[in-house]
C-alpha cells in the first residue's frame, strides 16, 4: 500500500500505483515507487504548499497566485486546481471554483476529496 502525500494521504494500492504512475520495472526491482520529478512539477508542488499555507491563513490573493504559480509550472497539478477551488468556493467565486473543480477531476478522476466536496452545491 502507498500513501499518497499529494493527494492527503490517500491511500492506494501499488498495483494502481505503479499502473497511474508508470513506474518503470527497475523502480519496482529497487522498491521504489515514487515518480521522478522535473525541477518544474518539484517547484510546483512547493508554491501549491504554500498556496495552502496563505490559506490557512486566510490570506486568499497571496495564495491564488501561489496555485496560479504552481499551475504555471505544472499545468496538470490536481491538488493546485483543488486547493485553489477551495479557496474560490470560500470567496464565492462559484464559476471560477466549478471551473476549477471540473478541471481537477479531469486531471485525477478518482480523487475522493474532490469527489466529495460538499461545499457545493449545484
Amino acid at each position: 500500500m502507498t500513501v499518497e502525500t499529494l493527494q492527503e494521504g490517500a491511500s492506494i494500492s501499488d498495483e494502481q500505483y505503479i499502473r497511474d504512475e508508470k513506474i518503470p520495472e527497475i523502480s519496482i526491482r529497487r522498491a521504489i515507487f515514487m515518480r521522478n520529478m522535473t525541477t518544474e512539477k518539484f517547484l510546483a508542488q512547493v508554491h501549491n504548499n504554500l498556496g495552502v499555507v496563505y490559506s490557512e491563513g486566510t490570506n486568499y490573493k497571496a495564495a491564488a497566485s501561489e496555485y496560479e504559480m504552481a499551475l504555471e509550472l505544472d499545468p496538470r497539478l490536481p491538488a493546485a486546481c483543488y486547493n485553489y477551488g477551495n479557496d474560490l468556493l470560500k470567496t464565492r467565486r462559484y464559476r471560477r471554483a466549478i471551473r476549477m473543480f471540473s478541471k481537477s477531476l479531469r486531471l485525477y478522476p478518482t480523487d475522493v476529496w474532490a469527489l466529495n466536496n460538499r461545499g457545493l452545491a449545484i
